[in-house]
């Protein structure tokens, strides 16, 4: 019993030690965003120079919000061993009320290391300073038209990415 514990032990304290951990946070310019204001995720990852291997980055989910633009990311050395990527993604809230920001993190080979979720409680667009014929939407829109067709229909098609409620 006494040589099982010692084998145990002395395997134990030859085995390689574990790889540097990766860390994940999820970073927002402003967690009290009005509708429609963008605002600007960070995946801020800190890992290993080297044998992290490849990581992607795992954007959360953001329902009703749309994606505005993705700027490149960049890299700070922190020290010879590790590095600290930062990768941007601007969303633009559509809907007022909280929206939580979750499912967020870097895949690395077949493991998820994920960010802790970010609540973000957005604000409706505040009253004073409307036009007299603001109706509240908010986000971009196309309008086509096409020509009456053989049955006499005329079509009109929206597109876009605003909160419309028909």
């Amino acid at each position: 019993m006494r040589s099982a514990l010692l084998i145990t032990i002395l395997t134990l304290l030859s085995w390689p030690a574990m790889a540097e951990p990766i860390r994940v946070r999820l970073l927002v310019s402003n967690p009290r965003p009005f509708a429609g204001e963008p605002v600007r995720l960070t995946l801020e990852v800190e890992r290993p120079l080297r044998g992290a291997g490849t990581l992607r980055p795992r954007w959360p989910v953001a329902p009703g919000s749309i994606l505005v633009d993705e700027p490149p990311g960049r890299t700070v050395r922190l020290d010879d061993e590790r590095g600290l990527d930062l990768l941007c993604r601007v969303i633009r809230p559509l809907l007022p009320g909280p929206l939580t920001l979750d499912r967020a993190g870097v895949v690395a080979g077949a493991s998820i290391i994920p960010a802790a979720a970010r609540t973000l409680f957005v604000a409706p667009l505040p009253k004073t300073g409307r036009p007299e014929d603001f109706t509240g939407l908010v986000g971009r829109m196309e309008a086509s038209l096409s020509p009456a067709g053989p049955e006499g229909k005329t079509t009109l098609r929206l597109s876009g990415n605003a909160d419309l409620k028909l």
